[in-house]
């Protein structure tokens, strides 16, 4: 229909088109009898004359009645089904009303004025953050230890970054012993009370031993986690190492018993010469050896100012030196730390240490005066300086103080003892530091409940994209893979996967057009089952949603054979529910009607396709509920009465989630 022709036909009133079809339909049904008849009767009448008339006539009422048909359904039918959706649209995922019902008259903008004076929520608002809140959520994400609370279904509630760096793969939902040895945990269960704690150490599937704390709250438990591997490591090392500086003091000191025997014999020979160099002998090992064992002490004393695994603020770590020191009745100057720099050093065996040294400098005569904390090193170290007026010390003093951790250097008005101190680990390579999450609705969900009855928006879903080499699964390969994981209707700051993938061949120029990925950016990256095996183990067993999901999960599967066995919604299939199947369901179609803004280079790469399937996905949500379909049981049936646009990726029972 031209534009012209489409403007005059919408100037008209909608009751006066109405008419106007049904004239034309009694029009040409006149026509087409009156044409028949005189056929007949020019073909000589009679029987066969009034046969053809029959067929002329039959043929041309056909053809009204469908082109009646046709406009009706353009101009009343689809027209009441968009004014429907864009309703819907409108009351339930906040979408702008215009342009949703061209053909119906003044019923278009009287419902979006409707709509636009009713103002109604797009769901549930999200709880409000004050700076209540938000300082809370600071203090704990400060915390230098792990933490993770459990329900009683030991489904993981919440949890701060430094336990997003302990337990690999940390997500809300999944259950801690996906992440943590059961064992040890299960057991200090048992022996906890109501308002008591046990402690417990446990490997997590990577091998890292983690010393744990672990309380009992409402209805579920918290862990609060430390990385023990390098102490426990460590200790074992001394263990050793002391057995074998033992069994060096044994020969000599036995050694030395025998010779102090003999000597101590009235009736033995006197010492001779040969007897005494061996009685030197003897005791050199024996100093040696006790020197041995004193190195290994300050080693120890040492150990505990280096990595533990724990990332304290300097600013904390440099105060508590400070009050040690003032305790010990040597005030000093605090110089202000460098902002934002954190130690992986233990705060009070550090202020125990330097207290000492600064008894040290007293009682030599140089009294301590001021402290400081310096940047140092690419590693994200810190340079402590513990200053002081008056000589300087002696190497010998130094070393006899210090051994090789330290050194002195000049400094205005004297000198300051220099001590090096560890930074904090900082993040893995391509795992940039995760910010606490946490939704304590999980601890009241039923672990045991079954899928198919469980709410839409409380799914755990993992909403993926894919880019490609190509448009066909079965010949062309994986460049970038990108999720993000929803819970409870929300996306879950830090819980994102998104990797290049090396396709192992070349990347055709019309695919490099659309998503803009070239050979430079998969250099030394994942391949196809390498990172296709990650995403499932970042998936697991969540509720897998995209948009035209058999184009993905068949790279996918192809990728990593027998790994994605989840259930699956499919953004395509949920929009012909909601607006049926005459709409136009492609992800910028579906954006623009759901008005879901596509930021400006995001469309066509992995995580920017996610982004806007997600929330795509989450202002379906509510539009399905508002048509009954509230669960994931419901929704399976409805949406298999579109299967002819998709294939169907579940089970065909409702009951069974589990894709054929």
């Amino acid at each position: 229909m031209s534009g012209r022709l489409a403007a005059r036909l919408e100037g008209l009133g909608l009751r006066l088109r109405i008419g106007l079809i049904f004239a034309g339909l009694f029009a040409v049904l006149v026509a087409g009898l009156v044409l028949g008849l005189v056929l007949g009767a020019l073909h000589g009448g009679g029987a066969a004359g009034f046969v053809q008339a029959g067929i002329v006539a039959g043929m041309v009422m056909l053809a009204a009645l469908a082109g009646a048909w046709m406009l009706f359904d353009e101009h009343v039918a689809r027209a009441i089904l968009r004014l429907s959706g864009g309703l819907r649209a409108t009351a339930h995922a906040g979408a702008d009303f215009a342009g949703q019902a061209r053909w119906l008259g003044d019923l278009a903008p009287a419902a979006g004025a409707l709509a636009d004076r009713a103002g109604a929520p797009v769901a549930p608002p999200p709880p409000v953050e004050t700076e209540a809140t938000r300082r809370l959520e600071r203090i704990l994400a400060g915390l230098p230890i792990g933490v993770v609370v459990a329900g009683p279904d030991d489904g993981i509630v919440f949890y701060n970054a430094q336990a997003a760096g302990l337990l690999q793969g940390l997500a809300l939902g999944r259950g801690l012993f996906d992440f943590l040895e059961p064992a040890p945990v299960r057991a200090a269960l048992a022996r906890l009370g109501p308002a008591g704690v046990e402690t417990l150490t446990a490997r997590t599937p990577e091998g890292r031993l983690l010393a744990a704390e672990i309380r009992r709250k409402d209805a579920g438990y918290v862990l609060a986690l430390r990385d023990v591997s390098a102490v426990t490591a460590r200790r074992e090392a001394r263990a050793a190492r002391l057995a074998g500086l033992v069994e060096d003091l044994g020969r000599p000191v036995a050694a030395l018993a025998a010779t102090l025997e003999l000597l101590e014999d009235p009736d033995g020979p006197p010492p001779d010469r040969a007897m005494r160099h061996g009685l030197a002998a003897e005791a050199r090992r024996l100093a040696a050896a006790v020197a041995a064992l004193a190195g290994e002490a300050e080693a120890e004393r040492a150990f505990a100012l280096s990595r533990s695994g724990l990332a304290t603020e300097a600013a904390a770590t440099l105060a508590a030196v400070a009050e040690a020191l003032a305790r010990a009745g040597y005030p000093v100057a605090l110089a202000p730390p460098p902002a934002g720099l954190t130690l992986a050093v233990e705060p009070g065996a550090l202020a125990e240490r330097i207290a000492g040294l600064g008894q040290r400098l007293a009682e030599s005569g140089r009294a301590p005066g001021w402290l400081g904390l310096a940047a140092a090193g690419a590693d994200g170290g810190a340079l402590l300086r513990l200053g002081w007026t008056g000589a300087a010390l002696s190497l010998a003093t130094l070393e006899d103080w210090l051994g090789a951790e330290g050194w002195t250097e000049a400094a205005a008005g004297g000198w300051a003892l220099c001590l090096p101190l560890a930074g904090a680990a900082p993040p893995r390579a391509g795992a940039p530091a995760r910010p606490l999450a946490y939704d304590f609705a999980l601890l009241t969900r039923e672990g045991a409940e079954d899928l198919s009855s469980r709410a839409l928006d409380a799914l755990t879903c993992v909403v993926l994209d894919t880019e490609t080499t190509g448009l066909d699964p079965a010949r062309d390969a994986l460049v970038e893979i990108a999720g993000l994981r929803l819970v409870n209707g929300r996306a879950i700051p830090g819980e994102r996967f998104e990797s290049f993938v090396d396709p192992g061949g070349p990347i055709p120029v019309a695919a490099r057009r659309v998503h803009g990925i070239g050979p430079a950016d998969v250099a030394g990256a994942p391949g196809p089952a390498e990172a296709a095996a990650r995403f499932a183990d970042f998936a697991h067993d969540a509720v897998l949603v995209a948009h035209n999901a058999p184009f993905d999960l068949e790279l996918l599967s192809r990728a990593a054979p027998g790994r994605f066995g989840n259930p699956v919604l499919d953004t395509v299939l949920l929009s012909a529910v909601v607006f049926g199947e005459g709409e136009l369901h492609t992800l910028d179609a579906l954006a623009a009607r759901l008005s879901v803004p596509i930021p400006e280079g995001r469309r066509h790469r992995a995580m920017g396709d996610a982004e806007v399937t997600a929330e795509v996905f989450l202002r379906l949500i509510p539009m399905l509920r508002a048509k009954g379909i509230e669960t994931f049981g419901q929704v399976l049936p409805a949406v298999r009465r579109h299967r002819r646009l998709l294939r169907d990726l579940n089970g065909t029972d409702p009951r069974d989630s589990r894709p054929r």
